[in-house]
């Protein structure tokens, strides 16, 4: 099996552990091997997944993109049990009118698609409003705006 460094994780794994309440502190130990190489699923085809960054108020947030497999940008509100794969609150997402379950990025067809999930203030690319339940190709290098909270979609290349 071919192997290689990767600083992020499939989001979809690590929310996952959140929300089954199977995160914990790491040991030094841990932390240590979490530093040696990965290995790559082969029966995964790179051109099954995608590596881009969205960057927010100058801060990228790296995301791995499944085939296939949606990835929500919203707020988290735990007395509604609403958890998005990506928390916009630290970027004042509250204060920017970005709705808890805003829109999803999903990764099909060799194609990023972004999706409006019928939020209150609306969800643009480059400066044209986006249907609701309509997804609509994103590339490298649009700025999406959810409700007023503007970001930029990069390449960020495997290592």
């Amino acid at each position: 099996m071919d192997t290689q460094f990767f600083d992020t994780m499939p989001l979809q794994n690590l929310v996952k552990s959140i929300r089954t309440g199977k995160t914990q502190l790491l040991t030094t130990v841990e932390v240590e091997n979490a530093r040696r190489p990965v290995e790559i699923d082969e029966t995964m085809p790179l051109d099954k997944q995608k590596q881009v960054s969205l960057v927010i108020q100058g801060v990228p947030i790296r995301l791995l993109l499944v085939q296939n497999t949606a990835i929500t940008l919203g707020r988290t509100d735990t007395r509604a049990n609403v958890y998005p794969d990506i928390d916009l609150t630290p970027y004042g997402g509250s204060e920017t009118g970005v709705s808890r379950s805003h829109a999803s990025l999903q990764y099909k067809n060799r194609t990023l698609f972004i999706t409006d999930l019928g939020s209150s203030n609306g969800t643009y690319i480059n400066g044209q409003r986006l249907h609701p339940n309509k997804p609509e190709p994103v590339t490298i290098g649009d700025m999406i705006v959810l409700g007023r909270l503007t970001m930029q979609i990069e390449s960020s290349k495997l290592r």
